[in-house]
């Protein structure tokens, strides 16, 4: 047993990071145990074309403070998401440019769409804060209601529901008739309004991180090299009055408390003694990963420029349901061109049980009728199909069922004994984010630094 530390985290995504960052901080001497041999977790890198790429999450939104602390404080540069020129929609066949911020969808359709979100605003303003969404008025019955089910009881127009679909499964990454519609008001609520959470100026997708977000975790990955073991898979927690003991295949480990920031599905995994609530086990199993394929596309030349678009796009009834023109941000160079796509919940779901050279294919036939025969022919190619990442098991984050949260009224950060818990899942604001991340690492580290307090650190 290797000599005992005040606490082991588990798992080294940007919560584990941010964790171990804080409580160093606070004089705790700290383990990190990861089971994948790199840093990140959802934030993984990758390489197209000689430069590097984010094949997880990369964009920051406007008000993601604690990121753009850490980022700064080491040196790490932001900047905009690229948007010079119009965006493309493709519908029914045929793809439209346009410069306005709505697609070029008929009046009534867009009107519908804009009362949709002014009702899904209404019904976040009735939810408490604290990320307690099981007490809100009406809490069974939202929580009963599918995404889908209220998409059709207040959405008439098929363009807008058309439009609304898209932009909420590329937040939930799910089939929205699996998703709870309280879940997603929560969501919603947390990251400061829905158009804010689908907006790039001023909102989720306004930034993006020169050299790749991977640059932060990459980071502190460095700072905690010596407090840090890759490829140790946590199999079992043990509690006793005195602290934990962890273990994983080759050791065991042991400190005063431990903080598990692992995707769900990896939770309900780890044995623990003693056991979780049954509340909290079953709920774990209501919780799904979302589904989605994250792929890059490198041209020669970035084509889309040269005929006035921005390389921003979206595609109603394509398995690409987005793309965009990554930019500077990844250290885009003079002659070279990068398209990012996102394929997301059913679409990815398909797309992941076809053949590799398949899946390319439909891509490229995706990006040649948003942008025509010039999308045709690219030079390198890379993809990520998240639900087959061991370690995260999906992307970007796990969504709940219908009735999973007003059946079990159970907080999902609320400690196991000496177990403290983190992870995307359990933020209190920007749940699926990197934000959301980093926000429940430092929660969990303040509550074992300062008892009784939810108050975080003030540094991330």
């Amino acid at each position: 047993m290797d000599s005992e530390v005040d606490v082991i985290i588990v798992g080294a995504g940007l919560a584990g990071l941010g964790a171990a960052t804080q409580l160093r901080r606070a004089g705790k001497s700290v383990l990190v145990l990861e089971a994948s041999d790199r840093v990140g977790g959802r934030c993984k890198p990758g390489e197209i074309a000689g430069r590097r790429i984010d094949h997880g999450g990369q964009w920051i939104g406007a008000a993601h403070h604690r990121y753009r602390a850490a980022a700064k404080e080491r040196g790490i540069e932001l900047a905009p998401q690229f948007g010079d020129g119009d965006a493309m929609l493709h519908r029914s066949g045929k793809a439209k440019s346009y410069s306005s911020v709505l697609p070029p969808l008929p009046k009534v359709a867009l009107a519908e769409a804009a009362l949709a979100q002014r009702r899904i605003a209404s019904d976040v303003k009735n939810l408490p804060e604290g990320a307690l969404p099981h007490l809100a008025s009406r809490a069974a019955m939202l929580d009963a209601l599918t995404v889908e089910g209220w998409l059709r009881r207040n959405v008439r127009s098929v363009p807008a529901r058309e439009l609304l679909r898209a932009a909420i499964a590329a937040i939930v990454c799910a089939p929205l008739a699996g998703v709870s519609y309280l879940h997603f008001l929560e969501i919603v609520r947390q990251s400061g309004g829905f158009d804010s959470m689908i907006a790039v100026e001023g909102g989720a997708q306004q930034d993006v991180v020169v050299g790749g977000a991977w640059s932060l975790p990459e980071a502190v990955g460095e700072e905690l090299s010596g407090e840090l073991r890759l490829e140790q898979p946590v199999r079992k927690i043990v509690q006793d009055d005195a602290g934990v003991s962890v273990y994983t295949d080759a050791a065991e480990f042991r400190a005063r408390w431990a903080i598990v920031a692992v995707p769900p599905p990896l939770v309900a995994e780890i044995e623990f003694s003693p056991a979780l609530p049954a509340r909290r086990r079953s709920l774990l199993r209501r919780q799904l990963m979302g589904e989605v394929i994250k792929v890059h596309v490198a041209y020669e030349t970035p084509f889309w420029r040269n005929g006035g678009l921005s390389g921003s796009a979206l595609g109603l009834g394509l398995s690409v349901g987005v793309v965009f023109d990554p930019g500077q941000g990844e250290g885009a160079h003079e002659g070279a061109g990068v398209l990012v796509a996102l394929i997301e919940a059913e679409h990815a779901t398909r797309l992941t049980d076809m053949a590799a050279e398949d899946r390319r294919e439909e891509v490229v036939g995706d990006l040649v009728a948003i942008f025509g025969e010039a999308a045709a022919e690219p030079v390198d190619y890379t993809e990520c199909v998240w639900s087959e990442e061991e370690w995260a098991r999906g992307g970007y984050a796990a969504y709940l069922v219908p009735g999973a949260i007003t059946a079990h009224d159970a907080s999902l950060a609320e400690p196991h004994g000496r177990v403290h818990w983190a992870g995307t899942e359990i933020a209190r604001e920007f749940t699926g984010y990197f934000e959301g991340a980093l926000e429940s690492g430092a929660r969990a580290a303040a509550e074992i630094i300062h008892p009784g307090s939810t108050t975080e650190p003030e540094r991330s």
